[in-house]
């Protein structure tokens, strides 16, 4: 259970199987962070998880270990496998669609601007996950713009 001072925000809902649905949230607290899960299984709450963080979160999509954890408290074998590699493939797409959103954003800046508006776009839009060389502004332009394309092929994948 959640403290009564954590801010909760975001919804997302992994509708599962027949009846089995994951309703995950966002929390923050004073301290920390995290992602909050609820199992419910035809409609009645079984189970949650809270999974804390104090740095940043390597998961393939957001909620994955909150929503492993939370199937892995009731479920097992064979079951529990499928309803993981279901929430995975949703979860996924999620991740697949926010990739295209982001290319589309930075190809955006480079229409709008030079190369060097669409390489500063990337590193704003991932919040510095993708950062510019430090010889950038020493690149040709042409050097610039193979590089932001190669990019936008793989995240336009």
């Amino acid at each position: 259970m959640l403290a009564k001072s954590a801010k909760l925000s975001g919804y997302t809902e992994f509708d599962l199987d027949d009846g089995v649905v994951v309703v995950c949230q966002y929390y923050e607290t004073r301290y920390s962070w995290g992602h909050y899960a609820e199992l419910a299984v035809n409609g009645v709450r079984v189970g949650n998880y809270k999974a804390t963080y104090y740095n940043r979160t390597w998961e393939s999509y957001t909620y994955q270990s909150a929503v492993h954890s939370v199937l892995g408290g009731y479920f097992t074998g064979d079951k529990l496998e499928g309803l993981k590699a279901k929430a995975d493939e949703l979860g996924g797409a999620g991740s697949r669609r926010e990739s295209k959103r982001l290319d589309a954003l930075v190809k955006m800046a480079g229409i709008i601007g030079t190369p060097d508006t669409q390489g500063r776009a990337l590193e704003v839009l991932t919040g510095g996950a993708v950062t510019l060389p430090d010889d950038w502004d020493k690149l040709p332009e042409d050097e610039k713009r193979t590089r932001l394309d190669k990019v936008s092929a793989v995240l336009s994948e």
